[in-house]
């Protein structure tokens, strides 16, 4: 008989998704920082399979499944996962390689588990690479995380508005042009539409 995750979970979030609704709360429009992945048939939605990861490591940190059981089972979901999205093949195939000598002594979770939970919360695969090089270096790259929490800080945001994950440079420099973007349009508006006008006519 198969174990099933409880009825209960911890709310979903994807903070990356949800950071752009904020930037709108302050009058500044950003690109979409998140990524919609395809994920297997068998899950109803995001909700449902970051549930089911949560249920399956907790299980094995308990000490109620082994880790050889569930990392057969992340194994496996992670092959269909990148079955059905293609561009994670490059990240998946590091974090393979990089746990091939992990010991459960280890100070953090296997890379693949680090790959999937970015995956599940929806984050692109420019902000999952960063944060597993920086899981594996254990090198303090704050900095984009700094540079941004300022530029919001300066038009008006609280710690409220502040990014929740940690970004890297291309997430950076898309926040970044955005909140400068904004200051332009509030500062010369028929200019900044002029701009826009133009363009949105090259686009053509």
């Amino acid at each position: 008989m198969q174990d099933s995750a409880p009825e209960s979970v911890e709310e979903y979030s994807a903070p990356s998704k949800e950071f752009k609704e904020k930037m709108q709360q302050l009058g500044v429009n950003i690109p979409d920082l998140h990524k919609e992945y395809r994920i297997p048939s068998k899950y109803d939605d995001y909700a449902h399979l970051q549930s089911r990861l949560i249920y399956k490591l907790e299980k094995w940190t308990e000490g109620n499944k082994s880790f050889e059981s569930f990392n057969r089972w992340q194994n496996k979901l992670a092959n269909k996962i990148v079955e059905l999205n293609p561009s994670l093949k490059g990240l998946y195939a590091t974090a393979v390689n990089n746990d091939a000598n992990y010991t459960e002594s280890d100070d953090t979770y296997p890379e693949l588990t680090h790959l999937l939970q970015g995956v599940v919360s929806q984050y692109n695969e420019d902000d999952i690479s960063f944060y597993l090089q920086r899981n594996r270096t254990a090198q303090d790259n704050s900095e984009c995380n700094e540079n941004i929490d300022s530029k919001i800080i300066s038009i008006g945001g609280s710690r409220y508005h502040l990014p929740e994950w940690v970004i890297s440079q291309p997430t950076e420099r898309a926040i970044s042009e955005a909140i400068d973007n904004a200051k332009q349009r509030a500062i010369s508006p028929d200019k900044f539409r002029k701009k826009e006008d133009n363009a949105n006519y090259k686009a053509r």
